[in-house]
């Protein structure tokens, strides 16, 4: 029995299905799951295993709805076939117990020899971006203010016709929006008066494609083997579906989260082609993490430090990018903007991918180490060395890697270990200084708890302790401190001073 034998009953069951009625369900159960106090409409029937759960996403994932909104937009009919309605809940349930089997039946295709570890990597990048990179300001505001200066407002002029700002206002007048209704009337006229239609047009075209070409698009991304759930989406890239609607052409957003991430995080994919974005892009992510230590940290005795240049003319070189001293702590913290590509966190078979852009990483890792050498040996003059001065390594990601479970850990430890041999550093220095990978929204939270109980406290807490090494950083903090420390949006006045007057469309 091949795969696409295997998978021929889910798409015949998806082919019953009207595409409209479908997709406003999907569209009502995951702003249930992501919006607070979202009413999901009087005719649609919710589980009550569904409702009464603690987690509803464990009963119904997000991330098998974004699935099969490609799936229903692919092969999803105009109209229903007779009783075939995901308004009911035993219906909803049948399709998504169908799923699961076929998922678990590709995947056993692979047979004996399964990477299990690497399993556990795609299915965390797959499920955790729901709870990690939720619809809030915070994310909104980290995005904007990265991407918001005047080097890369002008690349994305280029790229999209659009300055950065007025992708954001777009961005979050849709949202408004389609957070009560998963329809727009074409054409959209602009009520707001920092928005003018042009815009608008801009906007839609930038996030938007046709019904029939997205169609294409989503047929051409499909596998048929152990990657079917895994492959990319082009949803996201094009949340917003230009399609009738009730017999009026109209703009649909199934699925409002990947809109959201769109014109956060994922506005990089359509600036990164460009030659000066990238310079550009790690200048403004390594000031940003400046800015959020600076609105973190208000201890005394702290001291920020950032990158200098040092050395001889003929060979001088950058310092590490951030330097936060505390008493007799020290942290010299390295800002990476890389991502982790969609083959790395996709691939179960092919792990050069993976291992590639783990080595990217441990460059980072091994720099820090680097820097450290040359503290030691007294070339930093913004900051003499010290003996009674402990220092600890840190990695500042823009994204969450999910470096966690025994395979991946590997990876990088081998990969750093590989490195600092070639730097002629000692191995033995990932004992004396454990390094770390925090991405920045932990560092947002992690750099709050330690202006409570002091740097040191908190890092040490974190890489000293055998058992809390392992953990992921939102994990340490919500068991170290609970709500003991009440963490505040760093730049929610900022946030309101540009979105106050934005209502939706």
């Amino acid at each position: 029995m091949n795969a696409f034998s295997i998978y021929k009953p889910f798409r015949n069951l998806i082919s019953t299905l009207g595409r409209e009625d479908a997709l406003r369900v999907l569209w009502a159960y995951i702003n249930y799951m992501q919006i607070r106090g979202f009413e999901p409409p009087g005719d649609i029937e919710m589980g009550t295993q569904f409702l009464n759960a603690p987690m509803p996403e464990v009963v119904i994932p997000p991330w098998q709805l974004e699935l099969i909104a490609k799936e229903v937009l692919i092969h999803g009919g105009t109209r229903s076939a007779r009783g075939k309605t995901l308004r009911e809940w035993r219906s909803l349930a049948k399709l998504m117990n169908e799923l699961r089997e076929l998922e678990d039946t590709l995947y056993a295709l692979q047979g004996p020899g399964k990477n299990i570890m690497l399993e556990l990597n795609r299915i965390a990048h797959r499920q955790f971006i729901w709870q990690a990179h939720p619809m809030k300001s915070t994310a909104l505001m980290r995005y904007l203010k990265i991407f918001d200066t005047p080097q890369i407002d002008e690349i994305c002029r280029s790229q999209t016709g659009m300055s950065v700002q007025t992708i954001y206002l777009c961005g979050m007048c849709f949202l408004g929006h389609f957070f009560g209704s998963p329809t727009v009337a074409l054409p959209v006229n602009s009520e707001i008066k920092q928005l003018n239609n042009e815009d608008i047009t801009k906007f839609v075209s930038f996030c938007s494609r046709p019904l029939n070409e997205i169609r294409e698009i989503l047929k051409s991304e499909q596998v048929f083997d152990d990657r079917f759930a895994y492959a990319f989406n082009s949803l996201r890239a094009f949340p917003l579906i230009q399609m009738p609607w009730e017999g009026n052409d109209a703009i649909v957003c199934p699925v409002v989260a990947l809109l959201f991430w769109r014109i956060t995080g994922g506005l990089y994919y359509s600036l990164c082609k460009h030659k000066q974005f990238g310079d550009a892009f790690g200048r403004s992510y390594q000031a940003y993490v400046g800015e959020v230590i600076s609105r973190s940290i208000s201890r005394p005795d702290s001291t920020v430090l950032a990158e200098q240049r040092y050395g001889h003319k003929a060979l001088q070189r950058d310092s590490v990018d951030w330097i936060l001293a505390e008493g007799d702590f020290a942290l010299f913290l390295e800002c990476k903007a890389k991502r982790l590509s969609w083959d790395a966190k996709a691939a179960l078979n092919e792990i050069g991918p993976l291992e590639s852009d783990i080595a990217s990483l441990a460059s980072g890792v091994v720099q820090v180490y680097k820097a450290i050498a040359d503290y030691r040996d007294g070339l930093y003059p913004h900051f003499p060395f010290r003996e009674a001065i402990a220092v600890l390594p840190a990695v500042v990601t823009l994204e969450n890697w999910f470096m966690f479970g025994p395979k991946i850990r590997e990876l990088l430890h081998n990969a750093v270990v590989e490195q600092l041999k070639e730097s002629n550093l000692p191995v033995e220095i990932t004992e004396e200084l454990p390094y770390s990978v925090v991405c920045i929204a932990d560092l947002e939270t992690g750099l709050q708890c330690a202006n409570f109980v002091g740097l040191r406290d908190y890092w040490d807490g974190k890489v000293r302790d055998a058992e809390m090494r392992d953990w992921n950083w939102s994990s340490y903090n919500h068991h170290r401190f609970g709500d003991n420390i009440k963490v505040k949006p760093l730049f929610g006045g900022d946030y309101k001073d540009l979105f106050s007057t934005v209502e939706a469309i």
